[in-house]
């Protein structure tokens, strides 16, 4: 099979909640994780994917589920970048991604529901909340009913912190939404894709997270950043 296409859904996301997180930041060092780490996982044009969003002179490089926490001790990165395909994450090592968003760190989470499915491909564990409740934010979609009433889709716009954003004339469709019930104290929230619904809850497709401590996360819940993410049909 032909390697997997690779292109965010709206590309300046990740550079409008890297600025949002830490404005004066002239370089990264990126490590971008995939499933695997090859021509049909995270290969070098999911690096170039990367590397368009990050200033001049950052350094990217990428390494599959597996060997991620080797590489994170190794590399010592101040930005992880999960890549959305599948919306599979490395949920092994959910400590490892608390550790170092606590040091300082930020991590970035593109596709779909946000920390959704191990590996195995098992869907919504009790890991993935609280994983979600460690690094200060939630996800919120229709079925979700503990917070407020969201769409089943919108469509979603660049707000100003995302201004360079290039914006399609009907806009994003958003079906997976950031929540902010889990900030912590001096945390600050800054939505970067949004629409508000008929009942005036504002829906947050993607999000910059600058934690009080230092670091943060961009979370982006758009579809189709990555060929084989799944459909809502297949998520529902």
């Amino acid at each position: 099979p032909a390697p997997h296409e690779v292109r965010f859904s709206a590309p300046g996301v990740l550079r409008a909640g890297l600025r949002a997180i830490e404005p004066g930041r002239k370089t990264w060092r990126a490590l971008v994780v995939d499933r695997v780490f090859g021509p049909y996982g995270c290969g070098e044009g999911m690096l170039d994917m990367v590397r368009g969003e990050l200033p001049d002179g950052s350094v990217v490089t990428g390494c599959g589920f597996e060997s991620f926490e080797s590489k994170l001790a190794a590399e010592r990165p101040d930005l992880v970048v999960i890549t959305p395909r599948s919306q599979l994450y490395p949920s092994a090592s959910g400590k490892a991604l608390i550790d170092f968003a606590r040091a300082g760190g930020v991590i970035a989470e593109f596709g779909g529901m946000p920390f959704y499915k191990g590996p195995d491909g098992v869907k919504e564990t009790p890991a993935s909340w609280q994983l979600r409740r460690a690094l200060h934010f939630d996800a919120q979609c229709w079925w979700v009913k503990d917070l407020p009433a969201v769409p089943k889709k919108i469509q979603v716009r660049p707000t100003a912190a995302a201004a360079d954003v290039i914006c399609p004339e009907r806009g994003f469709e958003g079906q997976r939404f950031v929540s902010d019930r889990f900030l912590g104290p001096g945390d600050t929230f800054t939505p970067l894709l949004k629409a508000t619904w008929t009942n005036g809850v504002d829906c947050v497709a993607a999000a910059a997270i600058r934690y009080a401590g230092g670091g943060g996360i961009v979370v982006d819940g758009l579809f189709g950043s990555v060929a084989g993410v799944y459909s809502e049909r297949e998520q529902a």
